[in-house]
Parts: C-alpha cells; sequence; structure tokens
C-alpha cells in the first residue's frame, strides 16, 4: 500500500460517502493527523448543514488540508433521481471551502474528488486528463459531472488570487469495504452482489441486470484511492486533474460473472438493454498519478472483490447469521 508519510497534522473532511470517506479518515487518524468531520452531502442528506457554517469551521480549525470529498456520488439511478439536489450540494460545498482559503491563505491545501463521470462520453480510451474538457458528459450524470469540472475551475481560480494550493483527483469506480449496498441506487459491485445473493437464497433460476454488461469501468480499491489522496495532500501545489485508478477495463459482465461465483449463484445472468448502460468505456490513464504523487495500485480486483463480498455478507445479513457465502474458500 502506499502509504501516508504522517506530514499532515490536521485535516477536515468533508463529504463524500462510503466506501471512501471511512477509509480515508481510517488512513488519516492511521498516520497521527487530527481529523475534523463535516456532515456528508450524500443520498437523502442535501447539502451540508449550512454553507455558512463549513466556512466558519475552517476558519476556526485552520487545518493543513480540506477534503473536499464528491457529495451525491453513486450509480446512475441516484443521480437520476435528485440531478439539481446532487449538482447544488456539490457547488456549495466547494464554494463554501474556497471561501473558507481565501481568509486562511497560503497553508490551507485542497484536495477535490470526483468520479471519471467527469470525462466527455467520447473520451478516448484510456482516458488522459488532457481530455477532460473535449466534450460533454453523459447526459444522465452531467449535473454533477459539471459542478465537479466546476469546482476545480474554482480552485485554479482560487490559486490564481489567493494562492490556494490542491488538486482534483478523478477516481475510478471505487471498490472496497463499508457499502452496503442497501439502497436502490448503491454501486455497482454492493448492487450486485446484493442482488446476486438474494437470487441465490430463493433459487431463481436467472437475475436479469439493466444494461448490455458491456459497458466497461476501471476499478479502484478503496484503500488505493484514500492512500492517493493523501498522498496529493502532501505534494499538489498547482491546481491540476489527476486520475486515480488502474489502467484496466474490465466488463460489466464479466464483474457480474465473477460476483455470481463469489457469492455461489449458478443461474442464468440476463440483461435488458432497454435501460442505458451509461458511458459505453470508462478506463484511466494513471501516468500523471505515478509522476506527481508517486503513487501506483496496490490492490487489483482479484485481491479486492472476494474482500468487498465477504464484508457485505458479514454486515448486511439480518443478525449476521445468513448463509455462508463461497468467498471464505476463495480468500
Amino acid at each position: 500500500m502506499n502509504s501516508p508519510r504522517g506530514t499532515i497534522g490536521s485535516a477536515l473532511v468533508v463529504g463524500g460517502d462510503a466506501p471512501l470517506r471511512p477509509a480515508l479518515l481510517a488512513m488519516l487518524r492511521g498516520a497521527g493527523a487530527r481529523v475534523i468531520c463535516w456532515p456528508a452531502a450524500g443520498p437523502g442528506t442535501g447539502a451540508p448543514p449550512t454553507a455558512a457554517g463549513l466556512a466558519d469551521r475552517i476558519r476556526a480549525e485552520r487545518p493543513d488540508v480540506v477534503f473536499d470529498l464528491e457529495p451525491c456520488g453513486g450509480p446512475l439511478g441516484h443521480q437520476q433521481a435528485r440531478p439539481t439536489g446532487c449538482a447544488q450540494a456539490a457547488l456549495e460545498q466547494t464554494l463554501a471551502i474556497l471561501d473558507a482559503a481565501r481568509d486562511v491563505g497560503r497553508s490551507l491545501r485542497v484536495v477535490q474528488t470526483a468520479s471519471a463521470a467527469v470525462y466527455p462520453l467520447a473520451a478516448p480510451v484510456p482516458h488522459s486528463e488532457d481530455d477532460l474538457w473535449n466534450g460533454f458528459p453523459d447526459a444522465i450524470t452531467a449535473p454533477l459531472a459539471v459542478a465537479r469540472r466546476t469546482a476545480l475551475v474554482l480552485l485554479r481560480a482560487s490559486h490564481d488570487q489567493f494562492g490556494t494550493r490542491g488538486c482534483q483527483l478523478v477516481l475510478g469506480n471505487l471498490l472496497g469495504p463499508g457499502d452496503a449496498g442497501a439502497r436502490a441506487s448503491s454501486d455497482v459491485v454492493p448492487a450486485l452482489v446484493r442482488r446476486m445473493t438474494r437470487a441465490r437464497d430463493l433459487a431463481q433460476p436467472s437475475v436479469t441486470l439493466r444494461g448490455s454488461g458491456r459497458a466497461t469501468r476501471d476499478f479502484v480499491d478503496v484503500h488505493d484511492a484514500a492512500a492517493a489522496a493523501v498522498r496529493a495532500a502532501e505534494r499538489c501545489v498547482i491546481p491540476v486533474a489527476i486520475n486515480v485508478g488502474t489502467g484496466r477495463e474490465t466488463s460489466i459482465l464479466e464483474l457480474a460473472t465473477r460476483i455470481a461465483s463469489l457469492v455461489g449463484y449458478t443461474g442464468e445472468i440476463r440483461w435488458d438493454e432497454r435501460l442505458p448502460d451509461g458511458a459505453p468505456r470508462r478506463c484511466l490513464d494513471t501516468r500523471r498519478a505515478l509522476e506527481m504523487l508517486d503513487h501506483r495500485p496496490v490492490r487489483d480486483l482479484d485481491a479486492a472483490l472476494p474482500e468487498v463480498v465477504g464484508w457485505w455478507h458479514e454486515h448486511t445479513l439480518a443478525g449476521g447469521s445468513g448463509r455462508q457465502s463461497a468467498v471464505t474458500a476463495a480468500s
């Protein structure tokens, strides 16, 4: 694992959701940082309590770094249900942070996160940071994606005017324990674990999933993403976008097949192509992360996926006493 060097004395973590937020908090605390948490603007919570309250907290605490984690992230269903609310939460969060940065001065560093949905729908694969502005994002995720692009523009403006340091990490699809997948709009991995487990327990002969299964994503272990965020806080000076991924494409069909095997579901997997795939391909060019952060991913899908499936079964089955997952034998 790309371990943090322990140079962050204090950090304020704003927004975000599982699995990234808890992984980042644990890594910062493990490195001895004083961590201040600001309530997340996740599904069902809207914007932070008040933007003014967030700015005042930053002025009072004067942390070394503020982590501006993308609020209201997640899959297509959630962003389709709350497009304006998600974009508003993201913009208010960033504006409050940068308003306080003006007063705190150059000592404050800001690390933003965004999903790969910020890239144009037809961006060349693998996605290079240089292609970020060469087209419009997928229409379904555009409100939040444009809000996060705007966050980077505002960070650059704050850097030019007030000397604010920082960068924006563009993350692949996060993979890690902590997202129980209980909500209908949960991320793709816990959603698939839930669907396959239910189909197994009900002995269903088949399970139907949205889309074609042909879409690809770049799945990155959440611990690698958290380590990159800490390195960015220590090293970033010029506000640029930096991809954090693996550089490997995995189709949703391959992912679903592997999860079915891990949970012990042997039925047929069908696809409902009336429902959108989202972007047809996502894969990140990670050379800038290596050059600027000396960061490279440590854990791949083979290592991370069994851990996620095992965590999901342990923490979400009723009373923790559900049927043992096949993941145990695969670990």
